[in-house]
């Protein structure tokens, strides 16, 4: 994250990453068009959304930014839309941010356009938020809204027309702190959904308001190091939207951590969905769902104790070898990581799989296409070009101010910058691609938060981003492969309702194609429940679905290339 500029050294790293940032960059690159490409459609699908909407006061919280969550409202079969706001600096009033734009809802409405729907759905809202998600928490067959922010969390029960604030009712009310990127799994395997929130740092408002000059300005607190970590909170759910504090019970409460991002992910094929904890400046956390209720950290052993400041979290079956990896991005000189999962490579250990990761991102060539100055936020790892692998997407925008302008004085703004869009050749290598990713890929952004889903349903990956104090942006994938592709939504009746949690595998001419079913992950969002198979000129044998809850497999003979596949889970 950002450092205060008043400390000598502090000066030098700035003026090291400003540096960077002028010179260390690519040149623009040519229009050639490459294997992956985007296209900024956020003009013409209707999209009008302008994130902060202030001036910064150059304190910490304001600057984490927010994101998005991509989910089916209505129940058309479309992916709908919420972006979250940070609506105003920290230091402004609550009168004022009630008086700013707030987050809003837009409805797909199939045809590339999208219509603000934000009233009509119950959810005008304007406050200091960060993170989203939706996910089915009461099984009833409509997503509800989980939002994080400055002060906690809101949730919202679907009801299939309007959403409801039902935060106090569920008992999601006691979670307090700074909620950042949370994520949602059934980690007790009792067929709902349960609730991770990660939570940052306790920031001091009011001394902030009284900050000394430095240079005829506010002295910038920026540094997360400076601020005492929040813990975090694991909120079991019940049933009936009804949730209660299993924090310490199970053992994840990480109360040195400063979290950003964290991830259900079953990571040793046992079913049970383990947890990673992407942290700032402290070492990140996994913790291993002992199938009891509780969890261990086994972080160092497994070799994911990484003291640079996580970001983003991306999950994804890199290699092929049908174990899930974690690329992670990360702040100023902090290179990201790629940690392949060797778990079916250890020896036992009491009986089970060691869980056991090494970072292959300089091997695996994910670091030719960085440079130190880059700041990680929103990361995927999707099959972009329908090759049947999956590709690599980060987005980037720094936490350091253009103190080369006077505006730095009046108006402060963060330095941008570009994307990266990495092409997996089929074996875990990746090339730089962006060269040929379109004009959007070239322009330099201050991203933060940013979701995936195929909006269009054209059988491409695309993706929303929410920028620091700039307009939204809605990217269509237009990509020049014609490869085959498969979507698969789940409809779980033992497990829950949304199949989160389920390990799939499409079996194409004796290969494997492995995705999980995830709910929260990237940055501050939530990606489309709808997972996304691509396998270039081949067919699909079957595709074979284990189901979470009971752990049954169900198979699909010959699934229809093209199509979009509802999976019921037998009764």
């Amino acid at each position: 994250m950002n450092i205060p500029t008043s400390a000598p050294v502090s000066v030098a790293l700035v003026a090291l990453a400003l540096l960077l940032a002028a010179c260390g960059d690519e040149p623009a690159p040519p229009p050639t068009p490459g294997p992956i490409v985007f296209q900024d459609v956020t003009s013409p699908s209707g999209i009008a959304f302008h994130h902060f909407n202030s001036v910064r006061a150059s304190v910490l919280p304001e600057d984490m930014g927010s994101g998005v969550a991509w989910g089916d409202v209505d129940g058309d079969g479309r992916e709908d839309l919420y972006l979250v706001n940070y609506a105003g600096n920290l230091l402004a009033t609550q009168a004022e941010i009630e008086k700013k734009p707030g987050n809003r809802l837009y409805r797909n409405l199939g045809d590339g356009k999208f219509e603000d729907v934000t009233d009509a759905w119950g959810l005008t809202r304007s406050a200091r938020d960060a993170g989203a998600l939706f996910c089915d928490l009461d099984n009833d067959g409509d997503p509800d809204l989980l939002v994080t922010g400055l002060e906690g969390c809101v949730l919202y029960r679907n009801d299939g027309q309007r959403f409801q604030d039902v935060t106090e009712a569920s008992g999601l009310s006691v979670v307090r702190g700074m909620a950042l990127g949370a994520t949602a799994g059934d980690y007790d395997l009792d067929g709902d959904l349960d609730i991770y929130v990660p939570c940052y740092v306790t920031f001091p408002t009011e001394k902030a308001r009284n900050r000394r000059l430095v240079g005829g300005r506010p002295e910038p607190w920026t540094t997360p190091a400076s601020y005492p970590a929040q813990p975090n909170w694991l909120l079991r759910n019940e049933g009936e939207l009804r949730f209660t504090d299993a924090t310490a019970a199970a053992g994840v409460r990480n109360p040195k951590g400063r979290s950003l991002q964290a991830v259900f992910i079953d990571l040793d094929g046992d079913r049970y969905p383990d947890l990673f904890v992407g942290n700032d400046q402290s070492p990140d956390v996994l913790f291993r769902n002992l199938r009891n209720g509780k969890f261990e950290d086994v972080s160092f052993k497994a070799g994911t104790w990484d003291p640079r400041a996580s970001m983003g979290v991306a999950v994804g079956d890199v290699d092929g070898d049908g174990w899930f990896d974690l690329h992670l991005t990360h702040w100023v000189q902090e290179p990201p990581a790629l940690h392949r999962n060797l778990t079916g490579e250890s020896e036992p250990e009491d009986g089970r799989p060691r869980l056991t990761f090494r970072d292959i991102a300089d091997e695996a060539g994910v670091l030719r296409a960085w440079y130190g100055a880059l700041v990680g936020w929103a990361t995927g790892l999707h099959d972009f070009d329908n090759d049947g692998d999956l590709d690599l997407l980060a987005a980037h925008g720094s936490t350091i101010e253009d103190e080369l302008t006077d505006e730095v004085f009046t108006d402060p703004k963060l330095l941008p910058q570009r994307l990266m869009v990495l092409a997996n050749d089929g074996h875990g290598h990746f090339e730089d691609v962006r060269a040929g990713a379109g004009p959007f890929a070239a322009e330099r952004i201050v991203a933060r938060g940013g979701g995936f889903a195929d909006f269009d349903e054209d059988g491409r990956i695309d993706f929303a981003l929410n920028l620091h104090n700039g307009r939204a942006r809605l990217v269509r994938n237009v990509s020049p492969s014609d490869g085959g592709w498969l979507r698969v939504r789940l409809r779980g009746t033992r497990s829950n309702r949304d199949g989160i949690g389920a390990h799939l595998v499409l079996h194409v001419d004796g290969k494997k194609l492995h995705r999980p079913m995830l709910c929260g992950s990237s940055y501050l969002a939530g990606d489309s429940l709808v997972v996304h198979f691509g396998f270039g000129s081949k067919t699909p044998d079957r595709l074979e679905i284990r189901w979470p809850a009971g752990g049954n497999v169900q198979v699909v003979s010959k699934p229809e290339p093209g199509s979009k596949l509802v999976v019921e889970e037998p009764r």
